[in-house]
């Protein structure tokens, strides 16, 4: 008896190649969604934790803190504009904002050895919006948000060197963030303050009292 050689055969192959060929095509949409939805969660993320930072330090300082997103990297030296309304950012920081001029001139004792020569902008902590800014956008009609020493949404204050003018206070702020040219199956989410400084992310393809929802 002849021993017969294992293996496969050509048409075997071909067909083995022709069924991995159509299941590689299924899986490459599904994987795009994935990559896409799992850049959006971390710039999200990213924006969530740089506004509550400044929240916090609003809070621990008793100073109004801004919390800014701007096209430009910032240092502790350079504090760019933000960005217009609409418009995606690549970076933000958040910085305790001057004494009004009011404030420096009352006695109050809490101002310390603040003088007007020396009442600038301190830089409290800076980051990006996103790890790859060509991928995901982050859009607001708020580039600036001013955080009170009660941890709230202030309007009210008004920096005497200009530079930093709070948006509105009394509605809450919403931060889009989606991907830039978005593939079926991606999502966007959306970070928001409330007036009284409640900062959660959501889904704004879901709706409230869904627990992620907006």
């Amino acid at each position: 008896m002849r021993s017969r050689n294992s293996g496969f055969t050509l048409i075997e192959l071909a067909v083995t190649m022709t069924v991995l060929a159509l299941l590689a095509m299924l899986a490459v949409p599904n994987l795009s969604a994935w990559m896409q939805s799992s850049r959006v969660r971390t710039t999200a993320e990213y924006i969530q934790d740089g506004l509550r930072q400044a929240q916090a330090e609003a809070v621990k300082e008793n100073r109004t803190v801004a919390f800014i997103l701007t096209t430009s990297q910032p240092s502790s030296t350079t504090f760019p504009a933000p960005v217009a309304a609409s418009t995606s950012a690549s970076y933000w920081y958040a910085a305790t904002v001057p004494w009004t001029s009011a404030a420096l001139t009352s006695g109050n004792s809490t101002i310390g050895t603040i003088t007007t020569s020396s009442n600038t902008m301190n830089l409290v902590a800076m980051g990006i919006t996103s790890s790859d800014a060509s991928q995901v956008s982050v859009q607001t009609t708020v580039p600036t948000v001013c955080f009170s020493p009660f941890g709230r949404l202030t309007s009210t204050y008004v920096d005497p060197t200009g530079v930093v003018t709070c948006g509105a206070a009394g509605a809450t702020v919403s931060y889009a963030v989606a991907p830039t040219t978005a593939v079926t199956g991606s999502q966007a989410l959306r970070v928001t303050v409330s007036p009284g400084g409640q900062i959660r992310m959501c889904n704004p393809a879901k709706s409230l009292p869904t627990p992620d929802g907006c």
